[in-house]
């Protein structure tokens, strides 16, 4: 339900629960045609075909219609609008979905949501803001600038002396990160449950399972296999270190366009090690290698989650990544292959 016109030409915009049907009321709705047929038998309704519906505005007031994106962060991802409740849960309506630039707008409640969705929506302004502070989506075309809360000077405090504990301490600066998010929670500048959505499930287990394949490889000498390929195919240029890292490089950011940035990292980081003992190397450079390579996420939209962000609201496609990221990508291989070996020396 989108709108009604009352009797005397009144506009109700976006009606809540709490809005009453009088008699007479035009009620402007959106949906599917079965649907639609099935409301008006069940409820008694007329058509009027005679109502102009350019004459209806959908936004007026405090009612908007605005286009959002799904963010990784979004509790949508993998679910359909019905499953989640969105209209109850939200009070804001949908009127279409956009995927990778093709709009859906039948059966939007039976369709799954992804990252980087568009949806298109009807809803008041607080309804909007709550999603957005929700970090449910992200509304296009406006900024405003967030204003410090009463816990930044914490939040600053607990940054800088996670920074010196690990930069300068003997404390390990996983342990130090993990203590500044608890004392975070612990003096309420985020709750547990902010914590939870800011977590990736399935980023999580893509990481356990990436781990245990890595695992695999060490034990069945996959990455010692892969790491002598490697050394053939350089043989030739007697093992020279902008060899070997140019093409550790390209193999990883090869992998990362198509497996995505996380599992590329743990699939290529034994074989770095691998090939470092192979070459009585220090690990170092061949370890900066494979992260290096796994930023690189340019010609893909499966490389990171900011790609398939933006792949929808700017109507992209494959191949527009491929024609903007491979100039970059060959440009950031060669200044890596070049200025690894400087800052971290080959030798042991």
């Amino acid at each position: 339900l989108l709108g009604l016109v009352r009797a005397g030409g009144e506009e109700v915009l976006a009606p809540g629960p709490y809005n009453r049907v009088r008699s007479d009321d035009v009620l402007i709705v959106q949906g599917e045609p079965e649907a639609i047929v099935r409301m008006r038998k069940e409820l008694g309704l007329r058509e009027r075909s005679e109502v102009d519906m350019g004459d209806v505005r959908l936004a007026a007031g405090d009612v908007r219609l605005v286009e959002a994106v799904v963010p990784p962060t979004s509790d949508l991802i993998g679910r359909t609008l019905r499953e989640a409740d969105f209209r109850a849960t939200s009070n804001l309506n949908v009127l279409a979905i956009s995927k990778h630039g093709e709009v859906a707008p039948s059966r939007v409640a039976q369709t799954k949501i992804a990252v980087g969705d568009t949806l298109l929506l009807q809803g008041h302004d607080p309804d909007l803001d709550r999603v957005t502070r929700n970090r449910e989506l992200i509304v296009l075309g406006e900024f405003a600038r967030p204003e410090l809360g009463r816990n930044a000077a914490v939040v600053l405090g607990l940054l800088a002396a996670v920074l010196i504990l690990g930069g300068f301490t003997s404390v390990h600066v996983s342990i130090a990160a993990l203590a500044g998010a608890v004392c975070l929670v612990l003096s309420k500048c985020i709750s547990a449950e902010e914590v939870r959505r800011s977590m990736d499930l399935s980023v999580l287990v893509l990481i356990g399972g990436m781990l245990s394949l890595g695992k695999a490889f060490e034990q069945h000498g996959l990455s010692v296999r892969i790491a002598e390929w490697m050394m053939g195919a350089v043989g030739s240029l007697d093992h020279h270190p902008v060899a070997v890292l140019g093409l550790l490089l390209t193999t990883t950011v090869l992998l990362t366009q198509v497996i995505n940035h996380v599992a590329a990292g743990v699939l290529m980081a034994p074989v770095a090690l691998s090939l470092a003992d192979a070459l009585h190397w220090s690990d170092r450079p061949l370890l900066m290698a494979v992260v290096t390579g796994t930023s690189f996420a340019f010609m893909s939209p499966v490389a990171h989650q900011a790609n398939a962000m933006v792949m929808g609201p700017g109507d992209y496609r494959y191949r527009d990544f491929l024609r903007a990221g491979t100039p970059l990508t060959v440009l950031l291989i060669a200044l890596a292959t070049v200025l690894i070996p400087i800052f971290w020396p080959i030798g042991l």
